[in-house]
């Protein structure tokens, strides 16, 4: 009896499962209440795909009625015809249920095709060079306009401000001046180590970046292990999500001898501040907004020897309570989807190299990932390994933040335009009350 009624829940579950897994394929995101699903895609894929191939296969060898240890019926007869029908079933759904997934998750192809073939893929070596000159207080630095809309309630805002200067759109000018005095702010390098492997001179034609981003959480209270995972790395510039003006006060303050350059993008709303730490001189040069949660994005443009280089704080509308209330169940993946193209129009607009970091509040099964990776590479494709899953780290709801998960999806993400060339991408599993895992990025920028 008990075995008829799992049975009975297996069919049902492996139908829904089917049914769900067509629409994914077809209809995509097109409905709300299917995108929370897909969002989940691979955990609710990955065990259908198994139970089902195994469920099929079983119903093949008794097709005829008979038990397992029975004479296998004969060829032609109908318990035959059964077996084959329902093997060949058995096949369709492991074949075709892989095609989809690794379709969406293709760090699956990379990870088999490592696993069965050890390709690796090599870092070059680092190198040091002569350090570069200062920059001259009088010399122009580049300027950018701002992203073209695909929704009434999308806005850019076109800003070139020095990072750090109390004319910066949302700046903190008191916070952000080196040293205390305005006159300094932006215009001096910093620290020796802010200046090594700096390629300068003719020959130099690429530039290795060592790239952080981080969603710190508005309500985290543990910043001295934050401000330790960031002066342990020693990234080039680090961008931080949901970071509050008393995080960025501690951290400014306890990275003095690190970064000479920061900027701080406010917002009235908790958690949608965008942060920049930075070793080399940046402007601020995009500002996106949407309607509810707004800034979804700032650019920073990096001033290189080899040319400007374009840094995209990102934090995508997320899928909370609060944001569902002002864009309802559709309109919130819908508004995530125009941010991510908006964002994906600008960078091959500029047509210069580029780098969208942060917390994109999608999974690989989301439209909003394909609409990003259709025009931008994703990092972690060509020089991650695994899965690269980053939340939850910690949930709140459940654990009143106070155990530590093993994070299960990945909503943080590095997308580059041409010209960028990653080469090693890690998420950084430290427990410093966050409930996203921080990623860290190297890449040859040319």
């Amino acid at each position: 009896m008990l075995g008829r009624f799992l049975r009975r829940a297996l069919d049902a579950y492996l139908a829904a499962s089917l049914a769900w897994a067509v629409n994914w394929a077809a209809r995509r995101d097109r409905k709300g209440c299917l995108a929370l699903l897909n969002a989940w895609a691979f955990w609710l894929l990955s065990p259908a795909l198994l139970l089902g191939t195994l469920r099929l296969w079983g119903l093949g060898t008794r097709a005829n009625g008979q038990p397992r240890a029975a004479a296998a019926p004969e060829e032609g007869s109908p318990g035959a015809a059964g077996a084959s029908l329902a093997r060949f079933l058995a096949a369709g759904w492991l074949l075709g249920g892989t095609a989809l997934l690794v379709s969406r998750y293709q760090w699956l192809a990379h990870s088999a095709g490592s696993a069965v073939f050890g390709y690796a893929r090599a870092l070059p070596l680092g190198t040091s060079a002569p350090r570069p000159a200062a920059p001259r207080p009088d010399q122009p630095g580049p300027s950018g306009s701002g992203a073209s809309s695909l929704a009434p309630d999308l806005q850019a805002v076109p800003v070139a401000a020095r990072a750090g200067s109390p004319g910066a759109p949302g700046g903190d000018g008191a916070l952000g001046r080196l040293g205390g005095s305005p006159a300094l702010a932006g215009l001096a390098y910093a620290t020796p180590r802010a200046l090594d492997d700096v390629a300068t001179g003719p020959g130099a034609e690429a530039r290795r970046l060592r790239l952080l981003s981080f969603n710190v959480l508005m309500e985290n209270n543990r910043a001295a292990a934050i401000l330790g995972l960031l002066r342990r790395e020693k990234a080039d510039v680090v961008l931080l999500q949901e970071l509050e003006p008393a995080m960025y006060r501690f951290l400014d303050a306890g990275l003095q001898d690190v970064y000479a350059y920061r900027h701080l993008q406010r917002h009235r709303r908790r958690g949608g501040s965008l942060g920049f730490f930075s070793c080399m001189p940046f402007e601020i040069t995009g500002l996106w907004r949407s309607r509810p949660m707004a800034p979804y994005a700032v650019r920073a443009t990096l001033e290189l020897p080899q040319g400007p280089v374009d840094l995209y704080n990102v934090h995508l509308l997320s899928v909370g309570v609060r944001a569902m209330l002002g864009t309802g169940l559709n309109g919130n993946f819908r508004l995530r989807e125009a941010q991510a193209a908006t964002l994906a129009q600008e960078i091959e607009a500029r047509e210069l190299p580029a780098l969208a970091l942060g917390d994109f509040n999608m999974t690989e099964g989301n439209e909003a990932y394909a609409v990003a990776h259709r025009r931008l590479a994703d990092a972690w494709l060509l020089a991650g390994r695994g899965p690269g899953w980053t939340w939850p780290r910690r949930l709140g709801l459940v654990h009143k933040g106070r155990h530590s998960l093993r994070p299960v999806l990945r909503l943080d993400y590095c997308f580059c335009s041409p010209g960028v060339d990653p080469r090693d991408a890690r998420v950084l599993l430290d427990d410093t009350g966050s409930d996203h895992c921080p990623i860290l990025v190297e890449a040859v920028v040319s």
